[in-house]
């Protein structure tokens, strides 16, 4: 009984692993292609009528996400910024009337969910001690 229990724990924690460095590899990846002027990126960032400088910063939180998403404690962080990156990315589908890309997007934010919902109980969440005192 107790070998079963840990095989289920084990196959548990690595399947969090894949689903975790799926979505780290493929937000690092992304995130660093936003920062080059002749990725598919400028085109679309155009297209949607956002500035270069918006661009820049969604490659910089994307690229940041990924670096949290693989640090158990900051896991959490990093999915929850992913989450955000993508409903962004929804309203922006939604808006320039290209709906069937939201697919795409949803599949991030199962992802990252099934990682946030995992990750919250290590997370390192910031302590209210000290708030209003004169230490």
């Amino acid at each position: 009984m107790a070998s079963t229990s840990k095989f289920v724990r084990i196959l548990g924690m690595t399947a969090l692993w894949l689903v975790t460095l799926l979505v780290a590899a493929i937000f690092a990846i992304q995130g660093g292609l936003k920062f080059f002027n002749d990725s598919i990126w400028t085109k679309a960032f155009a297209h949607w009528g956002y500035p270069v400088w918006f661009r820049i910063l969604i490659g910089i939180m994307e690229t940041f996400a990924a670096i949290l998403i693989v640090v158990p404690r900051l896991a959490a962080y990093g999915a929850t910024l992913v989450i955000a990156i993508m409903i962004g990315g929804i309203a922006t589908n939604l808006r320039t009337g290209e709906p069937r890309q939201v697919i795409a997007e949803l599949v991030w934010i199962v992802m990252a969910s099934i990682v946030l919902v995992i990750r919250r109980r290590n997370a390192v969440w910031p302590s209210a001690k000290g708030v209003g005192s004169a230490s």
